[in-house]
C-alpha cells in the first residue's frame, strides 16, 4: 500500500482510485454507523474522498494514509450530525433498513441502537476498531491520544454496551455480524467515488493554474491544511465549519472555498404543491450572500431555476445567480448567490426567503431565519467615499468601497438634472487602477434606474487589502470599432479568432445552427443561434498546439492560451489576459473546428469562468472535444474605451 500512497501523493489518479477501492466498503459502513441513512452515508464518503484527493499531496507519511482518511471521514460524519442536532431522525429508507435488520435479528438492531447511545469518545473507538478495522495503535494516531487511553475507552465502551444490551455477548462476533449486516450499495458507491475524484481533479487543476482570489490571506490554504493535519490535532479539524456542506458540491463556483469556510447551517424545510424546499447552508459577509438549497419534487429539471425574492433585514436582494446539480430524478441542489454590498448589515441578520416558482411549478415557499456574520465583520471594512462627479446629463456619486473575505465592491448612485426618458445612465463602464497603475478586474454586480435617479455596484476582482489606493475613472464612450454585425433579424457579436496578423484584412464567416431544447428552456427566443467569426488563412491547430496562441480583442487587450487539460467529462483551458477587457465577456471563449462546429461554456447551468485577477489568469470549462481534430480559438471582440481623467475619483484604501 505504501507504494500506491506515494504514487497518489505525487498525483497518480489511478493509484488514489485503487487505494479508495480497497477501503471503500469500510468507509461506507463507518459513515452509515454514524448517520443511519444510505444517502447521507454516500454524501459523507463522497466529501471525504474529495477532500482527501485535493489534499493528499500534503500527507508526509504514507503509512498514515488509512488513519488520515478515516479522520477526515469521522469529522465529516460528526459535523453532519452536529448540523442536524444531537439526535438523528431516521429517514424512511433508514427505518426500512432497520426493520429488515430487525427481521434478521433483534440483537443486531439492539446493538446498533446501543452503539449510537454511547459517549462520543467510546463510540468513536468502537467504530474505528470494529467497523474500520483499525488497530489500537492506528486509533491512537487518528484520535491523537495515548494507546492506554484508547484501551480504556474501548473497555468502557464495551462495558456500557453490555449494560445497554443487558446480557453478556461475544463482542467481536456480534459486532462483526452487525458490520456485515450493513448492505453496501456498490454501484451507487462507485459512482460517488468516480464523481468525487473528477471534482477533485478539476479543483486541483484550477488550484495549480488559476490561484483563486485570496482576499483574506490563506483562508482556503489553512482549510485544506487542517484537513491534512487532523491526525496530529483532531480538535483543530473538528472545529472546521461544515466540511460536508452542500457548498462543496459546487466546486466550479468562484469563491466557493470562502463560502465553505464561513458557512452556517440552516436546515429549514417548507413544502408547497408537492415540492419540498430545504435551505441547507448560508454564507454571508458585507459583499456576498450565498445559500444552498435542496429541492425535492417530481418533474424538476433545474434549468429554469427558482423565482422569488430574498430579503436581508427587510431589504430586497436585487440580483443573484444560481446553479444546480441533479442528484436523482426527484432531487436537485441549488446554490443561490449575489452581491449585497449596497445593504448595510449588522452582526445579526434576519433572512426571509419567499419563492414563488420552482421550475414551472407555482407555489408559496416562505422561510424566515437569522444568521450571524460577526466573524466576517471582524475582517471587513467599508470606506465611505461620498465624492461626486458632474457628468453631461447627471451627477454621479461614488458611495463607498466595501472590502471583506468574499471580495470587494464599489457602490455608486446618481441623479439626473432633468427627468430621463430613457432611464439609461450615460455610464458605459468603469476603469479602476491601483496606486501602481495596474488595471484591476471589474465585474458589474447589478443596477437600477428611474427617470430621476439611478444606482449600481460593481465588484473589484483583485485583492484590495494589498493596495494603498485606487483610481476610478468613468467610461462614457467608446471609439468606433466593429464588434457586431447585422444578419437578417439578428445582431450578432463578432468573435475574433487567432490570426497571423491582426492588422491585415480578415474574412467574416457566419455560423448558424438550430437552437437546442435546453437553450429554449433557458429562455433563448430565436429559432437559430448565429455566431460571426473574424479570421484569416491561419491554419487550424491540434488542441495541445493551441497553447501559446493569441487573440487580439481590441487595441490594448490580448488573450493568450496558457494551458489546456482534457478530462473525461470536460476540457479546461487557462488564459492569460493582458489589457483592459470586460470580465463579463470571458465566458465567450470558444473552440472552432474545421467542420465549423464550436464548443463553448454551458451557460445554461450558470457556469462561469474562474478568475485569478492578481495574475491575470482565467480558466474556462468547455465540453469534451476530439483530440484528433484541429481548432481555432475565438472570443468576442471588445470596444476601445475612451478614458478621460476629468471623470476620475481617487480613493485611499490604507
Amino acid at each position: 500500500m505504501d507504494e500506491k500512497v506515494n504514487m497518489a501523493i505525487k498525483g497518480d489518479v489511478q493509484a488514489f482510485s485503487s487505494l479508495i477501492d480497497s477501503i471503500k466498503d469500510n468507509l461506507y459502513k463507518t459513515a452509515y454507523t454514524y448517520v443511519k441513512c444510505k444517502e447521507d452515508a454516500l454524501d459523507i464518503v463522497g466529501d471525504t474522498i474529495y477532500k482527501a484527493f485535493i489534499s493528499i499531496d500534503k500527507l508526509r507519511n504514507s503509512k498514515l494514509f488509512k488513519t488520515w482518511i478515516t479522520r477526515i471521514l469521522i469529522n465529516n460524519a460528526i459535523t453532519f450530525n452536529k448540523k442536524r442536532g444531537r439526535f438523528i431522525y431516521l429517514k424512511e429508507e433508514a427505518l426500512g433498513n432497520m426493520e429488515a435488520m430487525k427481521e434478521d435479528s433483534d440483537e443486531k438492531l439492539d446493538l446498533l441502537c446501543a452503539i449510537d447511545k454511547l459517549d462520543e469518545r467510546y463510540k468513536e473507538v468502537i467504530i474505528l476498531k470494529y467497523f474500520d478495522d483499525l488497530t489500537i495503535n492506528e486509533i491512537s494516531k487518528v484520535l491523537d491520544k495515548p494507546e492506554g487511553t484508547i484501551k480504556t475507552y474501548l473497555n468502557k465502551g464495551l462495558n456500557a454496551l453490555r449494560l445497554y444490551i443487558g446480557r453478556e455477548i461475544v463482542w467481536v462476533m456480534d459486532i462483526n455480524n452487525l458490520k456485515n449486516s450493513i448492505d453496501v450499495p456498490t454501484n451507487e458507491l462507485n459512482n460517488i467515488i468516480k464523481d468525487s475524484i473528477k471534482r477533485g481533479e478539476k479543483y486541483k487543476y484550477r488550484r495549480k493554474n488559476v490561484r483563486l482570489k485570496k482576499i483574506w490571506g490563506g483562508i482556503a490554504a489553512v482549510f485544506v491544511l487542517l484537513s491534512v493535519i487532523g491526525i496530529m490535532n483532531p480538535k483543530a479539524v473538528s472545529a472546521i465549519p461544515l466540511i460536508g456542506s452542500i457548498f462543496s458540491h459546487f466546486s466550479d463556483v468562484d469563491k466557493i472555498d470562502k463560502f465553505e469556510d464561513f458557512s452556517q447551517s440552516v436546515n429549514k424545510t417548507v413544502e408547497s404543491n408537492g415540492v419540498k424546499v430545504t435551505v441547507n447552508d448560508i454564507a454571508l459577509d458585507n459583499n456576498i450572500l450565498a445559500i444552498t438549497t435542496t429541492i425535492v419534487g417530481e418533474d424538476i429539471d433545474g434549468a429554469k431555476g427558482i423565482m422569488g425574492n430574498i430579503y436581508l433585514d427587510g431589504h430586497l436582494m436585487k440580483s443573484r445567480n444560481n446553479k444546480y446539480v441533479k442528484i436523482d430524478d426527484k432531487t436537485t441542489e441549488y446554490i443561490l448567490y449575489g452581491n449585497v454590498s449596497d445593504i448595510k448589515l449588522g452582526d445579526e441578520v434576519n433572512i426571509e426567503i419567499d419563492f414563488k416558482y420552482v421550475d414551472d411549478i407555482k407555489g408559496d415557499w416562505n422561510l424566515k431565519f437569522s444568521t450571524n456574520k460577526e466573524k466576517t465583520n471582524s475582517i471587513s471594512k467599508t470606506i465611505e467615499v461620498n465624492e461626486k462627479i458632474k457628468l453631461p446629463t447627471s451627477e454621479l456619486k461614488i458611495e463607498n468601497v466595501v472590502i471583506s473575505p468574499f471580495g470587494s465592491s464599489i457602490n455608486y448612485s446618481g441623479t439626473y438634472y432633468e427627468k430621463s426618458k430613457s432611464r439609461n445612465p450615460e455610464i458605459k463602464g468603469f476603469r479602476v487602477t491601483d496606486n501602481n497603475g495596474k488595471v484591476l478586474g471589474v465585474k458589474f454586480a447589478g443596477s437600477t434606474s428611474s427617470d430621476i435617479e439611478y444606482s449600481g455596484k460593481f465588484e473589484i476582482l483583485n485583492n484590495l487589502w494589498s493596495v494603498d489606493g485606487i483610481s476610478i475613472v468613468l467610461i462614457l464612450d467608446y471609439e468606433e470599432n466593429e464588434i457586431d454585425k447585422s444578419i437578417g433579424e439578428y445582431r450578432a457579436n463578432i468573435y475574433q479568432c487567432n490570426v497571423n496578423d491582426i492588422d491585415k484584412k480578415q474574412i467574416i464567416i457566419e455560423n448558424r445552427r438550430k437552437a437546442t431544447v435546453e437553450e429554449k428552456k433557458a429562455g433563448y427566443v430565436y429559432d437559430e443561434v448565429v455566431k460571426v467569426f473574424s479570421m484569416d488563412n491561419k491554419e487550424y491547430l491540434y488542441l495541445n498546439d493551441l497553447v501559446g496562441e493569441n487573440i487580439q480583442l481590441n487595441r490594448d487587450t490580448n488573450v493568450k492560451v496558457d494551458s489546456i487539460k482534457t478530462l473525461e467529462d470536460s476540457t479546461l483551458i487557462t488564459m492569460k489576459v493582458d489589457g483592459d477587457y470586460s470580465y463579463c465577456l470571458l465566458s465567450s471563449f470558444v473552440l472552432l473546428d474545421e467542420d465549423s462546429n464550436y464548443y463553448e461554456m454551458d451557460l445554461n447551468n450558470g457556469k462561469e469562468p474562474m478568475i485569478d485577477a492578481e495574475n491575470n489568469l482565467v480558466l474556462v470549462e468547455l465540453p469534451v472535444v476530439d483530440n484528433n481534430k484541429k481548432y481555432k480559438i475565438a472570443m468576442q471582440k471588445a470596444q476601445n474605451p475612451i478614458v478621460e481623467d476629468s471623470y476620475k475619483i481617487n480613493v485611499v484604501i490604507k
